[in-house]
């Protein structure tokens, strides 16, 4: 203990060890990895966090780095394999945060790149397009595992995409065009998404009740430029980036590391006007499916929805269909169960309480929906999450 600090006094940041973070900043996702790991930092206090830029600062210097700022571990955003190489060489304890290059002999946190697919072909069923398309980033395992759950949501509603290995723009828009319309269109990135978007624009197509783009990263600066912002699957940086510190604060404890990477699921679309078809409805309509998700688990009836729209029931249904591609009852079902699904996996209520946060009076009423929704039981959904869970410690 340093001469300067008191028994139980937290030491100042130059006296703490410290963990070596090593990035490349330029793009989003590793930089909200990297708050991530500032924010846990901060609540922690254990240690410091040093920071070695990949793009100023050579390997060499990490090596250096390493030795001279009294590291005790490394997080690594491993770009490249000669990162990921020199990392090891180090000796030192580490966790990687890198989706590519692929490592499957290092202790590793990633979001799970098959929900994030997923999620993406889940967004654009519940707006009820059913002819849709992944554009793929051929040799890039994040795109295929992305593709893959995609897929195998699609399967589950019997629906098959069309899958376009991306060559150039030129190709792209070519087998695009010979598609049929509404298409819903997901690709790999927020980069390729919007370069997609644009190029659909400069065509003529409207965006998006002719053609709606998805991407994947949520990153703002992406997502909100151009003539019509772009919706996107987050990736969860921040908690990928403290879950990661948690992990090497393991190893370091004398844990043993998971044998398996640690997945963390993606967040919810962030729905903007290249899928939001509500922006599009007529104005009472909008009002009725914006009302619907705003009280949905508040447990609202139909006959709620048509007092403040003072619309008939018949016209309510058939308008809201038009938008969503299902009913209002069925809106406001989906909500419900979306909901519950994230009671479950994260939170310790009683099935009880997450009866009522979801706008079900009776407990045994909701159980019943949601098995016939979900496929199985409230208590059995939670068991598979805590299950799937523990494989990955």
């Amino acid at each position: 203990m340093s001469a300067m600090t008191a028994p139980n006094q937290i030491a100042s940041p130059y006296e703490r060890p410290s963990i070596l973070a090593s990035f490349s900043l330029s793009e989003s996702y590793p930089r909200e990895i990297f708050k991530g790991m500032m924010k846990f930092t901060h609540e922690n206090q254990r240690f410091a966090i040093r920071f070695h830029d990949q793009e100023r600062h050579s390997l060499g210097d990490l090596i250096d780095y390493c030795k001279s700022k009294a590291a005790i571990g490394i997080i690594v955003y491993g770009s490249n394999l000669s990162v990921l190489k020199t990392v090891r060489e180090i000796g030192l304890p580490y966790v990687n945060v890198s989706n590519s290059p692929p490592v499957y002999d290092m202790p590793t946190v990633l979001v799970d790149n098959e929900e994030v697919g997923w999620t993406a072909a889940s967004h654009m069923l519940r707006k009820g397009y059913h002819a849709q398309v992944y554009i793929d980033l051929k040799n890039e395992e994040f795109s295929a595992k992305r593709m893959l759950g995609w897929r195998n949501r699609l399967k589950e509603a019997g629906i098959l995409g069309k899958e376009i290995a991306f060559e150039s723009f030129q190709s792209t828009m070519e087998i695009l065009e010979g598609l049929p319309k509404p298409l819903a269109i997901t690709a790999a990135t927020d980069h390729l998404a919007r370069s997609v978007l644009d190029r659909c624009l400069n065509v003529g197509w409207a965006v998006p009740s002719e053609i709606a783009v998805l991407g994947c990263g949520n990153n703002e600066l992406v997502c909100d430029g151009g003539l019509v912002t772009l919706s996107s699957v987050p990736l969860q940086g921040v908690t990928v980036g403290a879950t990661a510190t948690r992990l090497l604060l393991d190893i370091l404890d004398g844990k043993s590391p998971p044998r398996e990477p640690v997945l963390i699921d993606p967040g919810e679309v962030v729905e903007r006007e290249s899928t939001d078809l509500i922006g599009q409805a007529e104005p009472t309509i909008a009002h009725a499916i914006r009302f619907i998700r705003t009280h949905a688990c508040m447990g609202i009836q139909i006959e709620d929805v048509l007092k403040v729209t003072n619309l008939s029931r018949a016209t309510l249904d058939r308008q809201v269909k038009k938008v969503l591609g299902h009913s209002p009852h069925a809106e406001i079902k989906k909500l419900q169960i979306e909901r519950a699904r994230h009671l479950l996996a994260n939170t310790h209520s009683t099935l009880a309480e997450i009866s009522m946060q979801c706008g079900y009076k009776e407990p045994n009423y909701f159980m019943r929906v949601f098995r016939e929704e979900v496929g199985l039981t409230p208590t059995e959904f939670r068991r598979d999450i805590v299950a799937k869970s523990a494989d990955t410690q």
